[in-house]
């Protein structure tokens, strides 16, 4: 003869906490409009020196010019060519971020989405083996009655 005693009332399930992932936010700062004030260029050459210094003088400027030679202002436009190219690769860098982002806020709730289903289907088993009857078919105990008694 076997005497099995349980007590279920005092057993409380394992409860599991999941708690959803979050994605960090990218915080940037913003980035200033870039206003450029008009520039006017002279061309003076030997020429037309006299006649560029008095128009200088007409519109009331100081009789001063700082000026490149033409290798120099083939120089400040490569210069400007390079500034062009790294703005263009920045941007490059701020899509890559942006995709980035994109996916893994996609990546998260695909992953939070599983785990609440997960969780949901947890308490769905959970219900259904509450009480003697889930215990006993949770354990294996209802094999046990058919090999003591050969019923089952």
């Amino acid at each position: 003869m076997l005497t099995l005693t349980v007590g279920c009332s005092s057993v409380k399930p394992l409860e599991i906490l999941i708690s959803p992932v979050k994605q960090v936010n990218l915080t940037l700062p913003k980035v200033d409009p870039l206003i450029l004030e008009q520039l006017e260029w002279w061309i003076i050459n030997k020429d037309n020196a006299a006649d560029v210094f008095k128009e200088l003088e007409k519109k009331g400027y100081d009789e001063v010019i700082f000026g490149v030679t033409d290798k120099g202002y083939e120089i400040m436009s490569v210069n400007n060519a390079k500034i062009l190219s790294l703005v263009q690769q920045q941007r490059a860098i701020i899509y890559a971020y942006e995709k980035y982002h994109a996916a893994q806020k996609q990546e998260i709730n695909r992953h939070n989405s599983e785990q609440k289903q997960a969780e949901t289907e947890r308490k769905e088993h959970e219900s259904k083996a509450t009480g003697m009857a889930g215990f006993v078919r949770t354990f294996g105990f209802g094999d046990l009655k058919a090999k003591t008694t050969g019923v089952q």
